[in-house]
């Protein structure tokens, strides 16, 4: 639904800054109107949608839809690796861009084990940990690598990555930033009111 609120909202960086509620009100009726517009297109006529990704991969797996959207760059090749997805899926990228964000890791400042998260932290964003989720989970790093050392960037670079998995240089060169979250409480709002219960 974002994607296509970024497109037919014209130029999304506007709405980067904090909420802006004339500039809302103005801009994303294009949206909803988009959005209403392509229902007879989507499953089910957009009467009724998958209540969770994971009913989503299920409707893509069986064939019932012909695309499904996830932040996880590395899931359709895990999912043909696995066998849910045939040999055939693929993932891609908008011409326009396609919206991306990273994982944090975050200790409470109250944790009552701080020195043993701040450790868990530490590992989960190292190297050795990011090359095992690299290989295991076909996660891509949000770690620069040119600053690690020679081997690790061989490492990284030796990653047999499936047929399904874009190269990090064509994600990076499409990827759009996240709204902040006053925005997406609004846009989920405007979608339910002007598209859902329409």
């Amino acid at each position: 639904m974002r994607h296509v609120c970024y497109h037919a909202t014209g130029d999304y960086t506007a709405f980067l800054g904090d909420f802006d509620a004339a500039l809302f009100e103005a801009r994303f009726p294009a949206c909803w109107d988009l959005l209403n517009e392509i229902e007879p297109y989507l499953w089910r006529e957009g009467r009724t949608y998958p209540e969770t990704v994971a009913a989503l991969q299920d409707l893509f797996a069986n064939g019932e839809v012909y695309f499904e959207m996830s932040y996880d760059v590395g899931g359709v090749q895990s999912r043909i690796d696995s066998g849910k997805y045939p040999e055939t899926s693929a993932t891609f990228v908008f011409d326009e861009g396609t919206i991306a964000n990273t994982n944090y890791i975050a200790v409470a400042y109250n944790s009552p084990h701080l020195a043993a998260a701040l450790v868990t932290a530490n590992f989960l964003c190292g190297l050795t940990a990011q090359l095992n989720a690299a290989e295991t989970l076909n996660w891509t790093t949000p770690l620069d690598l040119s600053q690690a050392p020679q081997p690790w960037q061989e490492a990284f670079a030796a990653l047999e990555r499936g047929p399904a998995m874009l190269p990090p240089d064509v994600l990076s060169a499409h990827r759009l930033p996240e709204l902040q979250s006053p925005w997406l409480i609004a846009i989920e709002e405007g979608w339910s009111e002007n598209v859902l219960r329409k």
